[in-house]
């Protein structure tokens, strides 16, 4: 019995311990009605992003439908804590731009980039990042 005892314990001790990170997401959605766009220029050196399937212009297409009006983009796993987003900006985006029948903003600027990106994230652990085009 007390074998048993030791042995629960320490198989619960272990799964409590478990770390289980959430996925570090940006999501963005369009709250128009005409079609809008994300489109996001990768640094050619980036190793970060560029790993199986390389890539330097990512465009994401936010339409109309309820199907189409919201995207998810997966980065990971962890959070978006400011030294992350940071580290995010100088080394894998080179710039964003932002579309929708409203307003259209193009960003180049690494500071730009990354305060536009910290205020935007949200969530109990800071996991994702949240872009509305409106």
């Amino acid at each position: 019995m007390k074998r048993r005892t030791l042995i629960l314990l320490i198989t619960g001790t272990a799964y409590l311990l478990t770390s289980c990170d959430p996925a570090k997401l940006i999501i963005l959605k369009n709250k128009t009605e005409k079609p809008a766009y994300f489109r996001w220029t990768v640094r050619t050196d980036s190793t970060n992003i560029n790993g199986e399937q390389p890539f330097k212009t990512l465009t994401l297409d936010l339409g109309t439908s309820k199907s189409d009006k919201e995207r998810t983009i997966v980065l990971g796993f962890g959070n978006w804590p400011t030294s992350e987003i940071e580290r995010f900006v100088n080394e894998d985006i080179q710039s964003i731009e932002i579309a929708s029948v409203n307003e259209k903003i193009i960003m180049t600027d690494k500071t730009e980039i990354k305060n536009y990106l910290i205020v935007r994230r949200h969530g109990i652990f800071k996991n994702f990042i949240s872009i509305k085009l409106k």
